[in-house]
């Protein structure tokens, strides 16, 4: 733009020149032409340079549709960003099924597949990751599904009732583990049925929590059997025996810490915002160099005034949990 400019002053200042005008008068003139082209310029230059910069960014795979928003992403000191997908692969796999005390359980399997396969509400990662383990396979075919009850966010449950070749009907329940254990009255272990007391829901907290620090995302499994019920509602969620953990994992990007790591040479600091629980959040963070020392929850932002967000700016990750969030960034 700077060239074009200066090839119109100077054609200009040569033209008056040539039609005899006063030398001083025409260079006043081209001067005068150059200051006035200045200001109207800049619009298009920054146009143009945007242009360039999304062409840049086209080669290297992001597709820009309003070029305003290059300038945003420059002028960006806080990004905030989900998790699943984005810091991580994005590919869950079922690595574990496990009973009540920490054994590998292939009943927990088997019911997990039934849950899995025969509910017919949104598809989920998890799901799919369920549905797609290989090993410890067994036939489905001796089962027939009754009913379903759906998923919410409120429950946090999803629950699926089968009947087997013996006639027996047992529903199925997997979700939350929290939410799981709500719905809960007995605890299915080695010794069969058992009441659910604060000694077995401590040990199953525990077993969550050192699961969920090494990184695994828990979902727990209950079931309760019936017989000759004609249909099943929210209120069978009750007196369920919780029967053991399914554990998902969700590795790290390659080279996920290595772009932190250059955005924070940018001066760009980095928050992360997540539905699942605090572990694991906080055990992705710390694999991909970021801070994990202090988490806010979905229920400690419900607790906060308009004037109490503003200090959240300064907590490195914030994780929730009981609540969902909206991302922006």
């Amino acid at each position: 733009m700077t060239e074009i400019m200066l090839v119109i002053v100077i054609l200009v200042f040569f033209a008056n020149v040539m039609l005899n005008r006063p030398f001083i008068e025409s260079l006043l003139f081209s001067l005068a032409l150059a200051v006035g082209l200045t200001p109207e310029l800049l619009p298009a230059i920054i146009s143009v340079t945007l242009a360039r910069g999304a062409r840049t960014m086209a080669a290297g795979g992001v597709i820009v549709r309003r070029l305003d928003a290059i300038e945003n992403l420059g002028s960006m000191d806080l990004l905030c960003t989900d998790k699943t997908g984005t810091l991580t692969e994005g590919v869950i796999h079922l690595d574990g099924s496990f009973d009540v005390e920490g054994n590998a359980s292939t009943d927990v399997l088997l019911f997990a597949r039934l849950n899995a396969t025969l509910q017919t509400g949104l598809k989920n990662p998890l799901d799919e990751a369920i549905a797609s383990v290989t090993h410890g396979r067994e036939d489905l075919s001796g089962f027939t599904k009754i009913d379903e009850i759906p998923y919410d966010f409120l429950r946090k449950r999803l629950s699926v009732a089968v009947q087997d070749s013996k006639r027996e009907q047992i529903l199925i329940t997997k979700g939350a583990v929290q939410n799981v254990l709500d719905a809960c009255g007995f605890v299915q272990g080695s010794r069969g049925l058992t009441p659910l007391g604060a000694t077995e829901r401590e040990a199953i907290d525990e077993r969550f929590r050192r699961w969920s620090a090494q990184g695994y995302r828990v979902l727990g499994l209950a079931v309760r059997r019936f017989q000759d019920k004609a249909g099943f509602s929210r209120d069978d969620e009750a007196d369920m025996a919780f029967a053991g953990f399914l554990l998902f994992l969700d590795p790290p990007k390659e080279g996920v810490r290595e772009t932190l790591s250059a955005l924070a040479g940018r001066g760009i600091g980095v928050k992360v915002i997540s539905g699942d629980n605090r572990y694991v959040a906080a055990h992705l963070v710390e694999a991909v160099g970021l801070r994990a020392d202090r988490i806010m929850t979905g229920e400690d932002l419900s607790k906060l005034t308009k004037n109490g967000f503003w200090p959240v700016s300064a907590i490195p990750i914030s994780s929730s949990r009981s609540t969902r969030t909206r991302k922006s960034a």
